[in-house]
């Protein structure tokens, strides 16, 4: 249900079968399959072992009794513990409020910042995310709210700092300074720098849009006072949240503190986690695949964000365990899907490939602490073609895929034009 239902209900169809003087001077939405390493791929088919992924429901009953199952088993007061930490608009908050009345659940999707809202996969995410919920909920009846964890505890500033704009025809790659004082610093705590001239680089390159929203909502987002985290958290927000989308803002303590027992609890038990985990990496590998995520022998899951952000050692996981206060710690990657399992109703989480991948290890975390396994889902997969690299397909002769590949459309063009005796010449001398 859910693959299928995202790509059946998703607001913009595929029109590559539509006319192609239609779609010259307008963005064609193209889906496709979502790709990603061989595990991903693997994880996305449903082929892999039972326990490396929970097996995904494939019926309105079978959704109505993992939801029924998730209700169970997560606290009450949920949203309670958390409520700092949502931020909503009048949509999202009168949905998620239906989903606390009546005892529902969540599907969760998320992203760490990107500049102006990162990659177009974000939007892709929450869209997917809004739509199983919306599926769930109509096939169950069951109350269900779409919620985009906003990964902002995230401390990658090279990967947050930087997006790419077309500008003329040409990519053009707009970034933010680095401060080395910020060095390792969890996003929502980094100051934002002032961007005016690169917003205005994103307004030439958006042309002559008959729609001014989206540059304003950047302007009111990416401005002084705010983190690069909390920039990002306002702009999605505005965004998603007319959608009945809410936001997660990660990186405020309200999360950490909720999560605190599991992350306590992955602490006090942090050399059996790293067995169970390097037990799980050699059957991924014994099986012809590579984990997603490499492990960092000697060190636990759990981050000590007191100071600064700093793995926790395995010698010093029991004593961190015993005087960190709640809000001290964080998750990483893989413990980060279990954690968000615990503190939300989430039934299923919405995972791009790589997600999908390093899931395969979550699950052997959750098993080693005895949490519940998350459930993940692929999202939807698209891609955006431009009006004017529309036009040069059509005008060369080409495929959407052709342009996948560096130089690879530089060379059929090239072997379009060599005279064919040149071309019976070359293949001889070869």
């Amino acid at each position: 249900m859910a693959a299928g239902e995202i790509t059946r209900r998703a607001e913009h169809r595929d029109r590559a079968d539509a006319p192609v003087e239609r779609l010259l001077d307008e963005p064609r939405v193209v889906t496709e399959s979502l790709g990603g390493s061989p595990l991903a791929r693997l994880a996305v088919q449903a082929r892999a072992p039972d326990d490396w992924y929970p097996r995904r429901p494939h019926s309105p009953n079978e959704w109505r009794e993992r939801a029924q199952r998730v209700r169970a088993e997560t606290d009450a007061r949920w949203a309670e513990r958390i409520a700092p930490a949502l931020v909503q608009r009048a949509e999202s908050q009168q949905r998620l409020a239906r989903v606390i009345a009546g005892q529902g659940i969540v599907v969760t999707t998320g992203q760490q910042p990107g500049l102006f809202g990162g990659p177009i996969y974000t939007q892709a995410k929450a869209l997917s995310a809004l739509t199983l919920a919306d599926a769930i909920q109509d096939a169950t009846g069951i109350p269900t709210a779409p919620v985009f964890w906003a990964a902002t505890d995230d401390a990658d500033f090279a990967e947050a700092a930087s997006t790419v704009v077309v500008v003329d025809g040409t990519a053009q790659e707009l970034r933010i300074p680095r401060d080395p004082g910020t060095d390792g610093a969890p996003l929502y705590a980094v100051p934002l720098p002032r961007v005016a001239a690169l917003i205005a680089r994103l307004e030439e390159a958006s042309g002559s849009s008959p729609d001014p929203r989206p540059i304003s909502l950047v302007r009111q987002s990416y401005s002084d006072g705010h983190t690069v985290g909390s920039a990002y958290v306002e702009l999605l927000a505005e965004m998603l949240g007319p959608l009945g989308i809410t936001i997660l803002d990660a990186g405020h303590s309200a999360v950490r503190i909720a999560g605190h027992g599991v992350l306590r609890k992955a602490l006090e038990n942090a050399a059996l986690v790293e067995r169970t985990i390097a037990g799980r990496e050699g059957a991924i590998r014994g099986a012809g695949f590579e984990p997603q995520v490499e492990s960092l022998m000697g060190r636990s899951l759990v981050f000590d964000v007191r100071d600064s952000k700093e793995r926790v050692p395995l010698d010093k996981a029991a004593d961190v365990a015993r005087h960190a206060e709640p809000g001290d710690l964080s998750p990483n990657v893989l413990l980060r899907p279990v954690v968000e399992r615990t503190i939300l109703p989430t039934v299923a989480y919405v995972a791009g490939p790589g997600e999908l991948a390093y899931f395969a290890q979550t699950s052997a975390v959750a098993d080693a602490l005895r949490l519940h396994v998350p459930l993940g889902v692929p999202r939807w997969s698209v891609t955006i073609v431009e009006p004017h690299v529309d036009r040069m397909v059509v005008e060369f002769g080409l495929k959407i895929g052709d342009l996948a590949a560096l130089h690879n459309v530089e060379a059929q063009l090239a072997r379009q034009i060599v005279p064919k005796a040149v071309a019976e010449e070359l293949r001889a001398l070869r």
